[in-house]
């Protein structure tokens, strides 16, 4: 995570299949969980992370998605 080129980055969730230890369940909005770890990890604020993230969503997706 560290080392990852930030421009090639995007974050996603196996929510509800894949939970943590000791939880029954994993709910979609969980992706705010992981955000804040992988801004931590890489020694970032969470909105420099998100924002990083929504550029990179577009440039794969385009802008009108999402």
């Amino acid at each position: 995570m560290q080392e990852l080129p930030l421009d090639r980055l995007m974050l996603e969730t196996d929510a509800p299949y894949q939970t943590l230890r000791g939880e029954q369940a994993t709910k979609p909005s969980e992706i705010r969980r992981v955000y804040a770890e992988a801004a931590a990890i890489r020694g970032m604020t969470l909105d420099e992370l998100a924002a990083s993230l929504l550029r990179n969503f577009r440039e794969a997706y385009g802008e009108g998605k999402g």
